[in-house]
């Protein structure tokens, strides 16, 4: 590793994190090297990204993204939005409050240095919220959601205007991936009810990979075990419905009509390199 260029460490890095494969010693080693090196946005971007994936509540991963998020601020707008997106995510799932990074209630200590990060970003991805994909739009907005930094009002304002601009042309999985963020983001919750109406009327129309992905939300969300079994429709329309109780009528009818051809469209998630992360299971 000690020989390694920053392309190869943090294409290998990115190799084992995304097949699974966890070995301590190249973990710890290999983050420790990438401190001392001259990172590019898509190596900061692969790197914490593999860190996370691999043990998010690491401590070598924690002082890596200590060590290389303060130095992006630097080179901030030489970042791609998925480079943005991806390092947001990343470093949520580090310093989030809970292993699973995916938690409702307990406000996580975030440090200065994060902090600053967020803040820092928060303009950046609002001059440029046309150009993320549905799913780094997505991860920014849960990335604040699981350190509880609130977004600003009108960043906030700019999310809830791009997210239903888009749905009106989007497909069923984007649908999935905004109402996985707004339940991940306490701040969105009229939007959560809104996006929960047009899922509980569009159920029916889901993918089985897509009805998954909602089964696993609601588990986490109701704080109950998830059980890698059939997803019940019944089950998770009525939660929607729940969730949806406090649009007004006349919000509901803003809800984007999907077209027909829109409705078989796959949706593949896939990890880093020049593609888009998804939200871990």
């Amino acid at each position: 590793l000690d020989e390694f260029k920053t392309q190869e460490l943090s294409n290998t890095f990115w190799g084992f994190a995304s097949n699974d494969f966890h070995h301590e010693a190249f973990y710890q080693k290999a983050l420790l090297i990438a401190q001392g090196m001259q990172l590019q946005p898509q190596h900061v971007a692969n790197i914490l990204w593999a860190a996370a994936r691999l043990h998010r509540k690491h401590p070598a991963a924690r002082q890596a993204a200590l060590h290389m998020v303060p130095a992006c601020l630097g080179f901030l707008t030489s970042f791609k939005p998925q480079e943005v997106a991806s390092t947001a995510h990343a470093v949520a799932k580090i310093f989030s409050a809970e292993a699973d990074g995916f938690e409702f209630h307990t406000q996580p200590t975030i440090p200065l240095q994060i902090s600053m990060f967020f803040s820092a970003i928060t303009p950046w991805c609002q001059e440029n919220i046309q150009l993320f994909s549905d799913q780094s739009l997505a991860n920014v907005v849960s990335s604040f959601g699981m350190l509880r930094i609130n977004l600003h009002p009108s960043f906030l304002a700019s999310v809830e205007r791009q997210v239903l601009e888009r749905l009106k042309t989007s497909d069923h999985a984007a649908l999935v991936v905004f109402f996985r963020a707004t339940i991940q983001c306490p701040q969105l919750a009229r939007l959560e009810g809104q996006l929960a109406w047009t899922v509980a009327q569009e159920l029916l129309n889901f993918k089985s990979k897509e009805l998954r992905s909602l089964a696993f939300t609601r588990s986490v969300k109701l704080g109950i075990v998830h059980r890698e079994v059939e997803p019940n429709i019944e089950e998770l329309h009525r939660w929607c419905m729940e969730l949806a109780q406090g649009v007004p009528q006349d919000r509901r009818q803003e809800q984007p009509q999907y077209q027909q051809d829109k409705m078989n469209v796959g949706y593949e998630s896939i990890p880093l390199g020049s593609m888009d992360t998804h939200l871990d299971q």
